[in-house]
């Protein structure tokens, strides 16, 4: 299931997965050979499969 949500930090987001997420998963860039996950609370969470 593909889910469409806004994060403060990232803005709009697409994460697919089976389960309503709950945080950003966007891999964010902390220096020349760092990553890490947002990890931002998520609002405005839909599924573009509509309501279940």
């Amino acid at each position: 299931m593909i889910w469409i949500a806004k994060c403060p930090t990232c803005g709009p987001v697409r994460i697919e997965q089976t389960v309503q997420p709950r945080n950003c998963k966007t891999q964010l860039k902390i220096g020349s050979r760092s990553m890490r996950q947002c990890g931002q609370q998520l609002t405005e969470v839909f599924s573009t499969r509509g309501a279940k």
